[in-house]
């Protein structure tokens, strides 16, 4: 539909004026021998380059471990186990809001859980089953701790934001202050509507005792004796331990790489890359309760489990590639960027402009002498900025002058030196709109520029 009203739109001249440039503007038909061409040919670099697929892909391979190991199951049913009267219905509760763990396998897991844990109590365990259900399906995505699907949503975020500002960036935890409190929140909400309302027709509730059974039998089946279990929980629970150590000691110094510009923890490489920790993380819980249970026997397992979890996921990969696919086909021309996205140039013509500019070529001298002016910016590197021109110290010593640019899926950043020194860097990848990318560019020119420069005037 999207296409053909291109196409339509295309046919009849359709001109706009474009807010940001105030330049006039057609519709690009998506139906053209060009736009067919182009997406025919990039439909496998759309589909690669699809910002959420290499996170999906490469966080199931640690969450497909930790869950096929058992240990996601055995923690709802320890969870679930022993509670009270009084708490049996806000742990249920709790246990399908933390059922975002398990995935598909919640309703199979937490459902007879719940069942199990009214019946214990002495209360009707079809409310116990209904309480799982509406919990699982009403809070399951409130959840008070990093789940996978939170990188997922986090992916998809940044590639949605980055349409109106490349430098946005979305993390798994941008969203924790809310769904923190939702779970409580939600699971507290289901907790008064049973105890004040369904907890009144309760006797009406009459479960069938094959039912019953059958779930029973379901839950108790874990597959390992309790001894070996617990001693397989509390070990990976130290592992846990470890493992936050581990990363908060590798963060205590101000220089760790884990941390970003000017020992910045927020806007960091462990922010950033959170889904690589993610996947670590329950890489390694996976493996070592797994190894301890017997789940996890020989070294073909885990890249089994690996490999059922990519398939449980293959209907998202296929919608990704559609997504992929609808993106590439309908791109932002790059004029909505104004002056910046409308000059055609190479690297050869911006290194003769900027060294013929900061050389006085171009200017009259009380003229260069305001363009050069500057004032700090307050940033770590040490960058100033004039009229339009920034300086940077470089490495080697002394300044250089030139700016940088971006625009959706382009980076470009020139400099050069008042003794002839001059460098351009260009990206036509998309470098992922981080600091740290941004800043290795800016790290290349720095590195030509001293490279190209004399020792003398070093």
């Amino acid at each position: 539909m999207v296409a053909l009203a291109s196409w339509a739109l295309n046919a009849s001249g359709l001109r706009v004026e474009d807010p940001s440039s105030g330049d006039v503007v057609g519709v690009r038909s998506a139906v053209s021998a060009d736009a067919v061409r182009d997406l025919i040919t990039g439909a496998e670099e759309s589909f690669v380059t699809f910002g959420p697929l290499g996170v999906v892909v490469m966080v199931m391979l640690g969450v497909a471990v930790a869950e096929r190991s058992g240990l996601f199951e055995a923690l709802a049913r320890r969870m679930l186990s022993g509670l009270s009267p009084r708490t049996v219905v806000l742990g249920v509760a709790l246990g399908g809001v933390l059922g975002k763990f398990l995935s598909d396998s919640a309703y199979v897991v937490l459902i007879p859980l719940g069942a199990v844990a009214f019946r214990a109590v002495g209360r009707s365990p079809m409310l116990g089953m209904i309480v799982a259900f509406v919990s699982i399906n009403a809070a399951g995505d409130a959840n008070p701790l990093i789940a996978p699907g939170d990188a997922l949503f986090a992916s998809v975020a940044t590639e949605a934001a980055q349409l109106v500002d490349k430098d946005v960036v979305v993390r798994a935890t941008d969203n924790m202050y809310f769904t923190t409190v939702s779970a409580f929140v939600l699971a507290g909400t289901i907790a008064l509507v049973v105890d004040k309302i369904l907890t009144k027709r309760e006797h009406h509730l009459i479960p069938d005792a094959d039912l019953e059974a059958a779930a029973a039998q379901q839950v108790v089946a874990a597959g390992v004796d309790d001894a070996t279990e617990r001693r397989a929980l509390k070990l990976t629970g130290l592992a846990v331990l470890a493992y936050a150590t581990l990363i908060v000691f590798a963060m205590l110094p101000a220089s760790s790489p884990l941390r970003g510009e000017g020992g910045a923890i927020v806007e960091s490489t462990f922010m950033n890359a959170i889904a690589v920790f993610l996947t670590v993380f329950f890489l390694l819980i996976g493996a070592v309760y797994g190894r301890l249970t017997g789940r996890i026997s020989g070294s073909r397992a885990i890249p089994e489990f690996m490999a059922d979890g990519v398939r449980s996921i293959a209907p998202l990969l296929v919608l990704f590639f559609a997504v992929s696919q609808f993106l590439a086909l309908f791109p932002i021309n790059p004029t909505v960027a104004g002056a910046a996205g409308e000059m055609i140039s190479s690297g050869s013509d911006v290194n003769r402009f900027l060294d013929a500019l900061v050389r006085g070529k171009l200017l009259r001298p009380a003229q260069q002498r305001e363009l050069m002016r500057t004032r700090p910016t307050g940033n770590p590197d040490g960058r100033a900025y004039g009229l339009g021109l920034e300086s940077r110290p470089l490495p080697c010593g002394g300044l250089y002058w030139g700016h940088t640019g971006d625009f959706l899926g382009y980076e470009t950043a020139a400099g050069a030196t008042i003794d002839g020194s001059q460098a351009t860097v260009m990206v036509n990848l998309g470098p992922g709109a981080s600091d740290a990318q941004s800043d290795d560019v800016k790290a290349a020119v720095q590195t030509a520029l001293c490279e190209g420069r004399s020792p003398a005037s070093q």
